[in-house]
């Protein structure tokens, strides 16, 4: 709430503002604000399946992925899905595959993951992206954000 000088501090005082020092721990302060929370955005480029192209980013923290939302550019899938599956150092993250749907694609459309396991990052290390599938579209490309909570 809002309150005027005079009717919260009779002396005009500045008024110290809620700083979460009421919060039991500083990761929770962090969690109430998402100040623990980012998001590293990638670009795969080519989204056809038979040439398991891989593309990769490092990690700027130490924590948990999260999340992966993918969202389709370009042109709609041709003939068969894409997977975006992402690993860490190699590892493949439990519930890290992102299928993006051939039938009714179209630029614009948004697929997640949520990744249940061997999701732990270090600061560093190696975040995989790889493409698999039957799609065939050249033309189609996506954007993939990676969650990481700190």
């Amino acid at each position: 709430s809002i309150h005027s000088p005079a009717s919260a501090n009779p002396s005009g005082a500045c008024l110290i503002a809620n700083n979460l020092s009421d919060v039991a721990d500083a990761a929770t302060a962090r969690d109430n604000i998402a100040a623990n929370k980012m998001a590293l955005v990638c670009r795969v480029t080519n989204l056809v399946g038979a040439g398991g192209a891989v593309y990769r980013a490092v990690s700027p923290v130490a924590g948990q992925i999260k999340k992966l939302q993918s969202i389709l550019e370009g042109a709609a899938l041709a003939t068969g899905d894409a997977t975006i599956t992402a690993s860490i150092n190699g590892t493949p993250i439990t519930g890290g595959a992102v299928t993006i749907t051939q039938v009714g694609s179209a630029p614009g459309n948004i697929d997640s993951a949520a990744p249940s396991a061997l999701n732990t990052v270090a600061d560093g290390d190696a975040i995989e992206l790889t493409v698999s599938g039957t799609n065939d579209a050249a033309a189609a490309f996506a954007e993939v954000t990676i969650y990481i909570e700190y």
